[in-house]
């Protein structure tokens, strides 16, 4: 599983970038990992069509699951 772990300052988009080079790449499962309020803001469409999944982590430390990473397989041929 490949993790990617973005703050509030981070490049959204940067991340979810590196997790689909990683599903290219024979990894099988994706998961975003960004603060509770970062992860309010996003449209968790997007995670579910892609198969990526999305975690968020409140203030105390707690993480949550929003989106349930699936096992995706992609091809790295066109």
């Amino acid at each position: 599983m490949a993790v990617e772990l973005k703050s509030d300052k981070d490049d959204i988009l940067r991340g979810l970038g590196q997790l689909l080079e990683a599903l290219a790449h024979d990894y099988d499962m994706a998961l975003l990992v960004t603060s509770q309020s970062r992860a309010d803001r996003l449209n968790t469409k997007v995670f579910q069509a892609s198969g990526i999944g999305l975690a968020a982590v409140n203030s105390k430390g707690e993480m949550k699951i929003i989106v349930e990473p699936k096992i995706v397989k992609l091809s790295g041929e066109i």
